[in-house]
């Protein structure tokens, strides 16, 4: 993942848990699988505090053209907690719309 000026604290966070998720998946394999979602933007009385601009160019960087929502954050964890899932572990799944979490 690559950082954002001002955004060092969030990085090293971010970072912290992704590590920390490959760590428990070590941990407790094979009786328990752990995965990590990072959601983009979604939607939130939150987001829609945000001005407008920002949201837009935001929006323009996803692939899908729209923010997340947040049946789409519900519906990866439902997928990482079924049975569809049991051969994923230590993985962090990125809802983002396509956008490139490198960037």
């Amino acid at each position: 993942m690559a950082g954002e000026a001002g955004q060092a604290n969030y990085a090293a966070a971010k970072a912290g848990v992704a590590a920390l998720i490959r760590s428990l998946a070590a941990e407790f394999a094979p009786v328990i699988n752990v995965n990590c979602i990072s959601a983009a933007l979604i939607q939130t009385s939150a987001v829609e505090r945000m001005p407008a601009e920002q949201i837009r160019c935001y929006v323009e960087r996803t692939l899908l053209k729209r923010l997340g929502r947040a049946e789409d954050i519900a519906n990866a964890a439902v997928f990482l907690a079924s049975d569809e899932a049991a051969y994923i572990t230590g993985e962090n799944l990125y809802v983002s719309g396509g956008i490139n979490p490198a960037l």
